[in-house]
């Protein structure tokens, strides 16, 4: 189980990036990329839900929203592919508990 959270979250990782690179320079996401995004993230979230390793309070327009949300910061402060990845882990460490937990 913890190898499937690892591929959620690198599955996660790269939708923030296509989320950095569908802002456009304006800070505002358009309606369309909203809406094929939180469809996407949908799928990703039930996919998770559905291995048992995402827990299944959350909706996948709130999970939308932090990615967003991490995507600005890591924008923001110029994080290196690693620190980009961290930020997400730390970011989306109530989404996917640990086995244990």
């Amino acid at each position: 189980m913890a190898h499937m959270a690892h591929v959620a979250a690198a599955k996660l990782a790269r939708f923030v990036a296509l989320c950095r690179s569908g802002q456009r320079g304006t800070g505002i996401v358009k309606e369309p990329w909203v809406q094929l995004s939180t469809r996407l993230i949908g799928d990703l979230l039930a996919e998770a839900q559905a291995a048992g390793v995402a827990i299944r309070l959350v909706e996948a327009s709130k999970v939308f929203g932090l990615a967003t949300a991490v995507s600005w910061a890591v924008d923001r402060f110029g994080d290196n592919e690693q620190a980009a990845r961290r930020r997400v882990e730390v970011a989306t460490s109530g989404l996917f508990p640990s086995p244990s937990g």
